[in-house]
């Protein structure tokens, strides 16, 4: 592609109806070029980007006004995501960016959680705590995750949480609509916390650690609770 992805001269009547756009295994991808499509036309109408395993973007500037879907996949240099601005999010995946610091995730979620619907984050290696704070977040899936040890979810319309992190220590979760939550198997929790007023199903087979002492749990709605294990 001669190292240009958008010139803005002569391709913005050519994409003036693109809404979604992936690039995927592109070698020759750097931030420049999604710093070009930033100054483009696509900054206001682009609804969808998916970067799939382009291995050279480090530190790209996303700002897109209207963006309602945004997935970095195995794009295992990311470093930062600075001047990060996209209002419109509903719906971020971050998976195996092995290289993103947790700080940084941290720091996006807060940013997008006014409007955000559906969080998931799997196998970002540097993310050891996550807070999540949210009246619109509807589903959550965090896996394989292993440095992960705490997480704290506000979340009053949660309706789904998936985690296959087994290393977490500390979970407190609260939410008026998750009606089933699944900890089975993870031997490292010490501390759970739960307030769910829809909840009726909980397993917590396997989860050796836990006792008594630091487990709380208010959800009225409870029918069934496998401790098997």
């Amino acid at each position: 592609n001669n190292g240009t992805i958008m010139d803005n001269n002569n391709n913005n009547n050519k994409t003036s109806r693109l809404r979604e756009l992936m690039i995927g295994q592109c070698s020759s991808l750097q931030d420049i070029h999604l710093t070009n499509l930033v100054n483009s036309n696509l900054q206001q109408q682009l609804e969808s980007l998916t970067l799939l395993q382009c291995l050279r973007v480090k530190r790209p500037s996303l700002t897109f006004h209207n963006l309602r879907s945004l997935s970095l996949m195995a794009c295992y240099s990311l470093e930062d995501l600075p001047n990060f601005h996209c209002p419109s999010l509903i719906d971020l995946k971050l998976t195996f960016c092995s290289r993103l610091p947790g700080q940084v995730i941290q720091d996006i979620v807060h940013r997008t959680a006014p409007n955000l619907r559906s969080l998931t984050l799997t196998k970002c290696l540097l993310l050891r705590k996550l807070e999540v704070y949210s009246e619109s977040l509807e589903t959550l899936k965090i896996g394989l995750n292993n440095p992960m040890e705490n997480v704290v979810v506000f979340c009053d319309r949660l309706q789904v949480l998936e985690t296959t992190c087994t290393r977490i220590t500390s979970l407190h979760i609260v939410s008026s609509r998750l009606p089933y939550l699944n900890l089975c198997s993870m031997t490292s929790l010490e501390e759970l916390r739960l307030h769910c007023l829809s909840l009726q199903q909980l397993g917590l087979a396997g989860c050796e650690n836990l006792t008594n002492e630091n487990c709380h749990i208010h959800c009225p709605a409870l029918r069934e609770v496998d401790v098997c294990g």
